[in-house]
C-alpha cells in the first residue's frame, strides 16, 4: 500500500454515509484497488471506520461553513487533501471562496486525472475554482518555509488539516501552528488522536499497528489533549470536541459508544 492508496481508502470511507458527511464525490476518486483495501480494512481491522470518517467529514464540513461565515474567511487551504472533495463542497456553498487543495506531487498528479470523473456531476465553475499546490509539510517544516508566501495568501484564511496530524512529526505539527501565528491564516481546524487514548482503545492500537505495517506513511504523532492549550500558544484554543460529541451534534443515531470499538479522535479549532 502506498500514500495514494491510503488516501483512496479515506475517500471511500468518508463517502459511505453522504447525508452525514456531506460528501457524495470522494469515493469516485478512489481506484478499484483502493476500494478493495478499504473494505478489507473495515472488515478485519476497524468495522466502524466508515462511521468514524463520515462523522469526522460531516462535522468538519459544518464547522468550516460556520467559521467561513462568522469570521468572513476569504481563503481555505486544505493540507494533505488526498482525494477528499471537502473544498468542492465548501465552494458550492460559498462561490466567492478561494480554495486550495495541497498534498504531495504524486497524490496531486493522480487527483488531477481522477477529478475528470466529476465532470457533469459537479458544476465546472466549482471544479475550476479549487486550485492545487504541492506542499510537503515535513519538508516545509524542515526548511521553515513560509506557507502564506508560497501560496500567495493575503487575506483572511482558514487552514484545515483533516486526517493528517498523526502522520506528521511533532516539529511539523508545530510548524503548522506557526503559520497561523504569522498570518494571514487566522483559524486552524484539525483532527488528532489523543495520547491518552492509546491505553484506552484497543481498536486504536490495532489501527496504528496495521497502518504502520501496510502503509508508506507511518503514524508518528499523538497529541496530549490536556496540553493542547499550551502547545498552540500564543494561539487560542477555541474548541476541542471528541468524535463522540461530534456524532451527537450531527446524528441522533449514536454508534460511537464503546472506546474499544472506535478510534476516539478529537477535532479542534485554533484561532489567532
Amino acid at each position: 500500500m502506498d500514500n495514494i492508496t491510503s488516501a483512496e481508502m479515506t475517500a471511500v470511507w468518508r463517502s459511505t454515509e453522504p447525508l452525514l458527511s456531506c460528501d457524495n464525490y470522494s469515493v469516485m476518486l478512489a481506484s478499484s484497488e483502493g476500494k478493495k483495501k478499504a473494505l478489507d480494512f473495515q472488515n478485519h481491522i476497524y468495522p466502524l471506520v466508515s462511521r468514524h470518517l463520515s462523522v469526522r467529514a460531516g462535522y468538519i464540513h459544518r464547522l468550516a461553513n460556520d467559521i467561513i461565515k462568522n469570521r468572513n474567511i476569504e481563503t481555505c487551504v486544505s493540507l494533505g487533501s488526498g482525494f477528499s472533495s471537502l473544498l468542492h463542497t465548501l465552494v458550492q456553498k460559498e462561490p466567492k471562496l478561494v480554495a486550495i487543495d495541497t498534498d504531495l506531487a504524486t497524490v496531486l498528479s493522480t487527483r488531477t486525472q481522477r477529478l475528470k470523473k466529476l465532470n457533469g456531476l459537479v458544476d465546472n465553475s466549482v471544479l475550476q475554482k479549487v486550485k492545487m499546490a504541492v506542499v510537503d509539510v515535513e519538508e516545509f517544516a524542515k526548511q521553515r518555509a513560509d506557507l502564506a508566501k508560497y501560496l500567495g495568501l493575503n487575506n483572511r484564511t482558514l487552514i484545515m488539516m483533516e486526517g493528517l496530524s498523526y502522520y506528521l512529526s511533532p516539529s511539523a505539527i508545530r510548524w503548522v501552528f506557526a503559520q497561523c501565528v504569522k498570518g494571514p491564516a487566522e483559524v486552524l481546524l484539525f483532527d488528532y488522536w489523543p495520547t491518552a487514548a492509546l491505553s484506552k482503545s484497543r481498536v486504536l492500537r490495532a489501527v496504528i499497528k496495521e497502518l504502520n505495517a501496510d502503509c508508506a506513511e507511518t503514524v508518528t504523532s499523538t497529541i496530549d489533549q490536556y496540553a493542547l492549550k499550551d502547545l498552540v500558544a500564543p494561539l487560542s484554543l477555541e474548541s476541542d470536541v471528541s468524535l463522540q460529541e461530534a456524532e451527537g451534534y450531527i446524528s441522533k443515531n449514536r454508534q460511537l459508544v464503546n472506546l474499544n470499538e472506535f478510534v476516539p479522535a478529537r477535532i479542534a479549532v485554533v484561532c489567532r
